[in-house]
Formats: C-alpha cells, structure tokens, sequence
C-alpha cells in the first residue's frame, strides 16, 4: 500500500514541480544564448545597428533574472507543495476519504515524506545541471577551466587523503538527506499540532512550528556547548567530522520526534472539522 500511495504522489506532485523543473533547465540554455550573444556582438553590428546588441543586451538580463527566479521558485514550491498537500490531503476535505482507506497514520507519513524529499533534492539537482549548462554555454574555454579545478580537488584529495576525503563526502550526503527529512517533519509536526484544535488552526499550526524550532535551537545549542567542553579537539579534518557526524545525529533525532508527534496526533487527536 506505500508503494500506491508514493506512486499517487509522485504523480500529484509531479503535476505542478516537473513542468517547472524543465522550465529551468530550458531557461538556462536560452539566458546562457543570450548573455553569450551579448558579449561576442561583431564591431560591424554596434557600427551599422547600434539598437542590436542594446536589445540582445537587455533580452539577456530579462532572461538570467526570470531564470533566477525559476530556480528560486522551484526550490521554495517544492516545500509549498509538500506542506500543501499534507495539509490538503490528511487534514483538508480529502482527509475523510484518506483516513479511511486501509493505510496506518506511518505509511501516510512516510509516502508523503519520501516523495517530498525525492523532489526537493530532484530541484536541488536540477538547478545544479542548469547552472552548469548555463556556465557552459557562457564561458569560453570552460572544459580548460573545469578541468583545472579538477586539479586542484585532486591536490586537495592528495593532501587530506582519500578515505578522509570519501568520509567527508558520505558524511555530508546523509546531512543532507536528513536536514531534507527534518525540514518537512517538523511542517507535519506543526501542521498536525494546530490542526488538532477546533479554531485558529492555521495560526496554531504556525505556533507550534514557532515552537519546535525554538526548542531545537536551544536542545542544539546546549548539546553543541557541551560536548566543545568534553572533546577538546585539536586535528581540523577530525573535528569536521565530529561536528558532520554530531549534526547528522542531531538531525535524526529531531526528524524521529517530529514523526513520532505527526503519527500521534494522527492517530488519537485527528480532528476533521
């Protein structure tokens, strides 16, 4: 039944998040054109048809803004729609239906949140691609400067060693992926909270986020302060890794109570009013 309800989904997500996703990557071919054409205008142009590269000047910034804002608004929306269909979904008119097909509040979580993050880090992903396309087509010589920074990480891999290297990469990657997993959790954390009341949910909801957030600022904190008094750490590379490992660790904690809090409050306090 996960598996039905991951591929629904994907689906309803995809709907609004993929269109804008090959928005991106197209706006990056045409801005990278544009800001190219810009800078390689022949003499001969500005002499005879002076108003050519002042226009293909302006078409190029119009275009990196709106291609700006696309990559701005991918990775934001895809929160938006993430919070908007847990909301719609399991607490909106549609909660009569989801709550009683033969699915536990943990599957619903769980769906909802995993296609969520696949999208998120889908956005991230695709904005990368497309500011590579962009530098691509923009910079001269690019394969002669991406190769060199090619030599420089490998200075770099030589110098902190490969496992060091490998362990650092790993390490960030699960960050990552749990910093994604938090960052929705605690929006069905709060959502589940304010929506369990009978008034004010939505204000209540954003409380509530309020709250968590501040009280895992201050666990954060305090954990952070005393574990710099109990490690004294002198090796740099170490310490990076202490504080990767420690923050993923923290990171996990956090998304297993705002999961524990959402299926609880699912399950005994759901309120479809």
């Amino acid at each position: 039944m996960l598996g039905k309800l991951m591929k629904y989904e994907f689906k309803a997500s995809g709907r609004i998040l993929m269109p804008l996703y090959a928005g991106i990557l197209v706006m990056a071919v045409l801005s990278g054109i544009f800001t190219k054409a810009s800078s390689n205008i022949f003499d001969i142009y500005t002499v005879y048809v002076a108003h050519i590269p002042k226009f293909i000047s302006f078409i190029s910034t119009i275009s990196i803004l709106l291609y700006v804002i696309l990559i701005m608004t991918g990775l934001i929306l895809s929160y938006i729609v993430a919070i908007i269909r847990f909301k719609r979904n399991l607490f909106g008119a549609e909660g009569y239906l989801m709550n009683t097909l033969p699915v536990t509040p943990s599957q619903n979580i769980t769906a909802k949140t995993l296609v969520a993050v696949v999208y998120q880090i889908l956005g991230m992903l695709v904005s990368a691609v497309s500011v590579l396309i962009f530098a691509i087509i923009c910079i001269d010589n690019f394969a002669a400067n991406f190769t060199d920074l090619f030599k420089v990480l490998g200075a770099f891999i030589a110098e902190a060693g490969v496992g060091s290297v490998t362990a650092f990469v790993l390490e960030s990657v699960v960050l990552a992926i749990l910093c994604f997993f938090c960052g929705n959790l605690i929006f069905y954390a709060a959502i589940s909270i304010g929506h369990s009341a009978n008034l004010h949910r939505v204000a209540k909801s954003i409380v509530a986020y309020i709250l968590l957030y501040i009280a895992g600022q201050i666990i954060s904190f305090n954990i952070i302060s005393i574990a710099a008094r109990i490690i004294p750490i002198t090796d740099s590379m170490l310490s990076i890794h202490i504080i990767l490992i420690g923050t993923a660790a923290l990171e996990a904690v956090y998304a297993s109570a705002y999961f524990a809090i959402t299926h609880y409050f699912l399950k005994n306090k759901l309120n479809l009013q």
